[in-house]
């Protein structure tokens, strides 16, 4: 059965059904904020509506460092696990959620001029675009870096937002290297400028939000010469099956291995050449641990980014759902990345998401069919090519 047709009715429907509804502690959230937004202020601080994830948060950090030469005083709103990445580039970041209710209505309170949203506000989670609503601040908004066809049918954008057109990626000149969502950065930042009257030069490539640690390794008990791994994301639909990491550390007996991640992940047994650091660093730990390795082997995730971003050898066992706009990186980056994915999927390249293969709910549960599909075999001759 060919489930494109379903999977995107279910996908649209799931995408309408979410922006219409709200937690019991969301709208008491949004609520809050209404009661504590001050009239705008032109001297205000610019507030930053961050909707992407942590490999989101790392791509943008070449503009999101220059935000206070930009645009002075900075604020942000963004999701709990992003907020570490961004509080080391702005003035204040505060976690999105009922649980820091208090924090961000004393923003709220502070008379923000304007809003600035990420590439990722109108992707997946309304509850950051309904907080723009609630604020009724003049927001600047991207439409969207994936194709038209594959998202929802619709934005519900806030009154008195200014919409950036998608950065073009087809016609004369298109090519895999063009998808990449550096050039959406670039473009929607460069709207930004405009918009907001500034005069500056844009980055010409990906940076960290920081020098990474380069001591993280031995502070952690790691050997030398480790190669940092990442098994599990926040979102299910991109997880390689883990008894392949497995197969991988069975097959490298040699290779020290350090196994990074969050609390709660599938068990491993003990093996000597794997240090387990799972739920045992904070995501900035994290983030050096891949930053300063010999080699990188994981998944399409933010720690991949850190490495590949920091020109460590980086292997990524990925779908074919969103290939080149994440990985592999544009050349002139000098970025060294490698992506494994399934030969017998080539067809399926630029899905996003939306599969052929079978029902939507599977795929988001147990990984995608194209990733299932990888060879631990395949992933292990990488990384010893990567080593080499």
């Amino acid at each position: 059965m060919r489930w494109t047709s379903t999977n995107l009715w279910i996908y649209r429907a799931g995408s309408c059904a979410m922006s219409l509804r709200s937690s019991r502690g969301t709208r008491e959230l949004l609520r809050a904020l209404r009661a504590a937004a001050a009239a705008p202020r032109p001297d205000g601080p610019l507030l930053l509506l961050a909707n992407g994830r942590v490999g989101d948060a790392l791509l943008a950090a070449a503009f999101t460092r220059r935000y206070r030469a930009w645009f002075g005083d900075v604020v942000a709103f963004a999701r709990p696990e992003t907020a570490p990445v961004l509080a080391a580039q702005l003035d204040h970041c505060v976690p999105f959620g009922p649980a820091h209710a208090t924090a961000l209505a004393e923003v709220a309170g502070r008379g923000c001029r304007a809003a600035l949203g990420d590439l990722h506000l109108f992707h997946g989670g309304a509850a950051l675009a309904r907080a723009a609503a609630a604020l009724d601040l003049p927001l600047l908004a991207y439409d969207g870096w994936i194709a038209r066809r594959l998202q929802a049918p619709f934005r519900r954008w806030p009154r008195r937002t200014t919409v950036v057109p998608p950065f073009a990626k087809d016609g004369a000149g298109a090519g895999p290297e063009r998808l990449h969502i550096w050039h959406d950065l670039l473009h929607h930042h460069r709207a930004a400028l405009q918009h907001f009257g500034v005069a500056a030069a844009l980055p010409d490539r990906p940076e960290l939000p920081w020098q990474p640690d380069p001591g993280i390794g031995a502070r952690l008990g790691l050997p030398r010469g480790y190669v940092a791994c990442h098994a599990h994301s926040s979102q299910p639909k991109k997880d390689w099956p883990f008894d392949r990491f497995a197969a991988v550390f069975a097959a490298c007996p040699d290779v020290p291995f350090a196994l990074l991640g969050g609390a709660g992940a599938p068990a491993l047994p003990p093996r000597p050449n794997v240090v387990d650091l799972r739920g045992r660093t904070d995501v900035r730990q994290a983030i050096d641990v891949a930053a300063t390795a010999r080699a990188f082997v994981g998944i399409d995730s933010g720690l991949a980014h850190a490495a590949a971003i920091a020109r460590v050898p980086t292997v990524v066992a990925m779908p074919q759902a969103t290939t080149g706009y994440f990985f592999p990186y544009p050349r002139a980056f000098g970025a060294h990345v490698v992506t494994v994915q399934s030969p017998a999927h080539a067809v399926c390249s630029g899905c996003g998401g939306i599969c052929v293969h079978e029902p939507i709910w599977r795929s988001r549960r147990i990984g995608f069919p194209c990733l299932r599909a990888v060879a631990a075999d395949d992933v292990v001759a990488a990384l010893r090519r990567a080593l080499a």
